[in-house]
């Protein structure tokens, strides 16, 4: 028998075993779960992919078990069951596929590898400034008081000061060698009027002397 018609004989297999579970010693609820996995079975199967459908078998047969110890299944039952699925996997495995040893789990998907951000360029150094030193100012010289006004001596009401003045003056002392002023007495100033008269009279009597002479 070629390894097509055996995988159909184990599909045609798996169907009976689907008819055997609506019998009462299986419940409704898990009878349409293992019909389901029943079907899907038949059509990795069907079209050789015997790796697969190797794997759904022997999954199939773990959940049989789980039923039976949680009395979902009576023993005999699951036993009907657990024989057909082994005809089955025997049949896959002269098929060639490798049988899945018991009870080890599938290929588990890896998660993404989170994609590393590319390098972002290097951005440039920001620009220190420098601030210019703000001058200092300068001080500035504060102007001296004016000195006090001192009182002209000749508006001062009491003298005191106008009084230092002519106190500090060298005195005017007269002059030793001159000699003193004499007034002319009466008699002097008559004797100047007599001579004034002789020159008067001596000089129009001149005058008249000349003109007789003329």
């Amino acid at each position: 028998m070629s390894a097509y018609l055996r995988v159909c004989a184990a599909a045609v297999a798996a169907a009976i075993l689907l008819g055997g579970c609506s019998q009462p010693a299986l419940s409704d609820d898990l009878a349409d779960e293992l019909q389901v996995d029943v079907q899907q079975l038949a059509v990795q199967a069907a079209r050789g992919d015997t790796a697969d459908a190797t794997a759904a078998a022997r999954t199939l047969a773990d959940r049989v078990r789980i039923a039976e110890a949680n009395g979902k299944i009576s023993e005999e039952r699951a036993a009907l069951i657990l024989q057909r699925i082994d005809g089955l996997i025997s049949v896959l495995a002269d098929s060639g596929a490798a049988p899945a040893p018991v009870g080890t789990p599938g290929p588990v998907a890896q998660p993404a590898q989170p994609r590393e951000p590319a390098p972002s360029a290097p951005s440039a150094p920001a620009r220190t400034v420098t601030p210019e030193p703000v001058p200092t100012p300068e001080p500035v010289p504060t102007p001296d008081p004016p000195a006090p006004a001192v009182p002209d001596g000749a508006t001062d009401d009491n003298g005191g000061d106008g009084g230092a003045d002519q106190d500090d003056s060298d005195p005017v002392l007269p002059d030793a060698q001159a000699e003193p002023a004499v007034e002319p007495d009466d008699d002097d100033r008559v004797d100047v009027g007599e001579d004034e008269d002789d020159d008067g009279g001596k000089g129009r009597g001149r005058g008249r002397g000349r003109g007789g002479d003329g």
